[in-house]
Order: structure tokens, then C-alpha cells, then sequence
């Protein structure tokens, strides 16, 4: 009898479906986003199958769906992007993770809510996680630029989160037809309203404040290519963007901070010496999302 039942027991255990043990999470680093702004939802699947999984690619094992609704239920379409632009192999025993963009992957064209549906699929089982539950907002705007000669449309413009107030520059064609790119600039107090101004190379000038004591200074090419950003202390009651005959701007009455977060190898400019004037001398925006 002992036997029988252990016979019973290893053979209920070998046929436990592959998918239950599998380990998936998934995660949203905000639950809102500004209008084309990237939407990345990270997903972690921990294998301890015993065999390897296989995401896209010729012979996939395992696979991921996506669905993307709205408040009124309805479905967003999905654009041509693929959703695994490399195939994803996660051997026995590995912890691996991945993003998905849902702006890339989905026509998210309108500023309403919205709910991601995730399932995982192996050996046959499915396994549905929670919905993802986020916001697109329109933003507040804080001034455009456009520039006839490179077709370019600068928009500064901040969106609220739980964290605070995020600014961000939107890169659109002239007309503000077509979205280009959206970059995430930092936090910002809007007490005291940002700056953008044009020099007479057509270089787009941005100062802003994240605190009483402490300013953020950008600068772009006129076709939108980020240059740098400088973290900067007020000496003056308020400094402001000053024309400047060699950098089209500067800011007199500042001083020069060490970059909040290293600049990336290979894109650093000398460091600046602490104290020195405010002039553009470090920094490397990061974060541009290229929209299709």
C-alpha cells in the first residue's frame, strides 16, 4: 500500500505542468506618463523548469501576450514594432528580465487611462498576472519653440507624478504633426517657472529649478540632438538665462555642481572645477525615446 501511494505521489508530481515552475513579476516604473512618452513595462520570469525557455525566434517554447484597453474596454492596436526585437533565452535556473515599450508596441495616441493585460504561456498552461493600470496625461505646457530651418518643435511641458513634477522636452516636426522624440529631463519645482530660449545658432537653451538651492541648465542642438546638462547653485537671488556672445547663453550668478548621476563613458566633458562660472561645460541628457 505504501508503495502504491508513493507511486501515485512521484507520478502526480512529474506531471506538474512546466509553467508551475516558472516565477513571473511584472512591474511599471510609474502608473503615469505624458503623452508619447516611453511606457516601459518590465517583465522578470525566474526558470526553474528544468529545460530552457525560449521567447521568439524560429522554435519559441514559451510566450508572452499582450493586451492593451482603454476605459471603455476597447482594444488598442498594436503598430508594426515586434515585440522581441531579439530572441529571449532563459536557461534552468537563470533570473532574467526584460522591457517592453507599450508606446513602440501599441497606438497609445489618446491622454485617457488604460489597463495591460499580461499572460504567460508554456507547455501548454497559461498563466494570466494582474492587469497594469497607468494614465496618459497631456501635461502642462510651458512654451514652445519651432524652427522653420531644421523643422523643429521644442515643447517644454511637466506631468505630475507621485514622486513630484517631472519636466520634459518634446521634440516634434515644425507643424507638431509628428512626434519625434520625448526627453525626460528631471524633477522640477514650478513655483519658479522654467526657461527656454534660442540662440542665434538656433541651439535651444533650458533652465529650471529643482529646489531653492539647486538648478538644472540643457542645451540642444537645433535639430534636437541633446548636448549637455549642468547642475548648477544659485549665488544671486535668481539667476536667469543671459545671452552670451561664444555659448548663446550662460548663467551669471551661479555656481557649478557636481552631475546628480554619472555621465556616461566616452560622453563626458572635462569636469569643471567646483565654483567656476556657469558655463555649459558638462553633462549628457539621457532617456530619448524615438517614436515611429
Amino acid at each position: 500500500m505504501k508503495n502504491k501511494l508513493l507511486l501515485i505521489w512521484v507520478f502526480a508530481f512529474s506531471a506538474l505542468p512546466l509553467f508551475a515552475q516558472i516565477e513571473v513579476k511584472r512591474s511599471m516604473q510609474h502608473d503615469s506618463f505624458l503623452l508619447y512618452e516611453s511606457i516601459p513595462v518590465r517583465v522578470e520570469i525566474r526558470n526553474v523548469s528544468g529545460g530552457t525557455l525560449q521567447f521568439g525566434g524560429e522554435e519559441p517554447n514559451a510566450y508572452l501576450r499582450f493586451v492593451v484597453r482603454n476605459t471603455r474596454n476597447q482594444v488598442i492596436h498594436r503598430t508594426d514594432v515586434p515585440l522581441y526585437d531579439t530572441m529571449w533565452v532563459i536557461p534552468d535556473g537563470i533570473r532574467s528580465a526584460r522591457n517592453f515599450d507599450l508606446v513602440q508596441l501599441y497606438q497609445i495616441r489618446n491622454a485617457e487611462s488604460y489597463r495591460c493585460e499580461i499572460t504567460l504561456i508554456a507547455d501548454g498552461e497559461q498563466w494570466k498576472l494582474d492587469p497594469l493600470l497607468f494614465a496618459v496625461k497631456n501635461g502642462t505646457s510651458h512654451g514652445t519653440v519651432r524652427r522653420r530651418s531644421t523643422d523643429r518643435s521644442f515643447s517644454l511641458i511637466s506631468v505630475n507624478r507621485k514622486s513630484g513634477d517631472e519636466l520634459m522636452l518634446r521634440l516634434s516636426d515644425y507643424r507638431e504633426q509628428t512626434t519625434l522624440a520625448t526627453y525626460t529631463l528631471e524633477r522640477v519645482m514650478l513655483f519658479i517657472p522654467p526657461e527656454m530660449r534660442v540662440d542665434h545658432n538656433g541651439r535651444v537653451h533650458i533652465l529650471f529649478y529643482q529646489s531653492n538651492r539647486q538648478m538644472v541648465y540643457c542645451r540642444f542642438h537645433g535639430d534636437g540632438r541633446p548636448i549637455i546638462r549642468q547642475y548648477l547653485r544659485p549665488t544671486t537671488q535668481r539667476p536667469r538665462l543671459v545671452e552670451h556672445e561664444e555659448f548663446g547663453f550662460w548663467v551669471p550668478g551661479a555656481e557649478v555642481l557636481e552631475p546628480l548621476d554619472p555621465v556616461p563613458a566616452g560622453d563626458a566633458a572635462p569636469p569643471a572645477a567646483a565654483g567656476a562660472t556657469a558655463e555649459p561645460v558638462a553633462g549628457v541628457i539621457s532617456d530619448a525615446l524615438e517614436l515611429q
